[in-house]
């Protein structure tokens, strides 16, 4: 089954800074996609799958949402995908309009 196949929500490439942390330390780098199920960050860092990290995404706007979540694949060198845990309903939001203006400026939306 292909990652696509598998997603349960749609991401969109919205290039964003990224803080995170995980049990090895504290980062900074970029989101590859997102959505409100989970992100791609791309990070040589070594990550775990099955590890929790913690998450600050830099909005368009400015500010930072905080989000948690579980490595769901992990490429060395190249980055790992996250699986967001225990969202609330404003960071779902905050998601989903997130993703609903990165795609308005795309064809076919």
């Amino acid at each position: 089954m292909s990652d696509h196949e598998r997603r349960k929500y749609v991401r969109l490439h919205v290039p964003l800074e990224v803080r995170w942390q995980s049990a090895s330390g504290g980062y900074t780098a970029r989101v590859g996609d997102i959505g409100v199920g989970g992100c791609y960050v791309d990070s040589i860092a070594h990550v775990l799958v099955g590890e929790h990290v913690s998450l600050e995404v830099q909005l368009p706007t400015g500010g930072w949402l905080a989000l948690g979540g579980e490595v769901v694949n992990h490429q060395p060198d190249a980055g790992f995908g996250v699986r967001f845990t225990d969202l609330t309903e404003a960071s779902q939001e905050t998601l989903a309009r997130l993703v609903d203006s990165a795609g308005e400026g795309r064809p076919g939306s």
